[in-house]
């Protein structure tokens, strides 16, 4: 995915009454922080916002461009880490960017993109999936979009492991290498059970005494 861009301003109204004008205005409100940056109280058109979020997901690197209060500006490196929602509307109220050193090292969760249909599936077995994502150490330069795992060869009762993953150079997986991320497995047998019929009542037979002939 192409890097992304977004044009900010710093904010200098703060006061809660502040962001609802904002709002009011279809500007959102929002802060960029990091190791040796900020935190800076900015603000983007809501609409610019709607159109970046559909793009980017927590591992893009934006750059963020931020016209200041004093008339200059920058260009940070950043990362979307938090938008809140209305409860009612879902519609974003604030967020927050993320903004690394360039020789600070992130931990972030990177999305898993299992590529290929297992053979075990051909021979009736079923996928389970146990992680979606990995959380990994990388320096902010060297953070994929996402990392990968072949699983086209794996057979009924096989295994994905972190350690089988394709990772890029810089790039280290925070979970233990041997922890299961997918398997192959044959999915159970249901039993039906025969519902329970009505058991025969025998009934005592009665024995009658013959009546002598007379």
């Amino acid at each position: 995915m192409a890097k992304q861009a977004l044009q900010v301003a710093e904010r200098t109204r703060l006061k809660t009454s502040g962001s609802r004008k904002l709002r009011a205005r279809k500007v959102l409100p929002g802060t960029a922080y990091g190791p040796d940056f900020g935190p800076l109280n900015i603000e983007v058109g809501r609409e610019e916002f709607m159109i970046m979020i559909q793009k980017v997901s927590t591992t893009t690197s934006i750059d963020l461009k931020i016209a200041k209060s004093d008339g200059s500006s920058m260009v940070k490196r950043a990362y979307l880490k938090q938008v809140q929602r209305h409860k009612v509307t879902d519609f974003p109220i604030h967020f927050d960017f993320f903004v690394p050193s360039e020789g600070h090292v992130m931990r972030i969760e990177v999305p898993i993109e299992y590529q290929n249909t297992p053979k075990g599936v051909d021979q009736g077995g079923r996928v389970d999936t146990f992680h979606e994502s990995v959380e990994v150490e990388a320096l902010p330069k060297d953070i994929p979009e996402m990392v990968s795992g072949d699983i086209a060869t794996l057979d009924l009762g096989d295994f994905l492991k972190v350690k089988h993953l394709h990772l890029p150079p810089g790039v280290k997986p925070l979970l233990d290498p041997e922890e299961i991320l997918l398997a192959v497995t044959m999915p159970k047998e249901e039993v039906e059970e025969e519902p329970a019929g009505e058991e025969e009542v025998t009934q005592p037979e009665v024995i009658r005494e013959k009546k002598e002939e007379k």
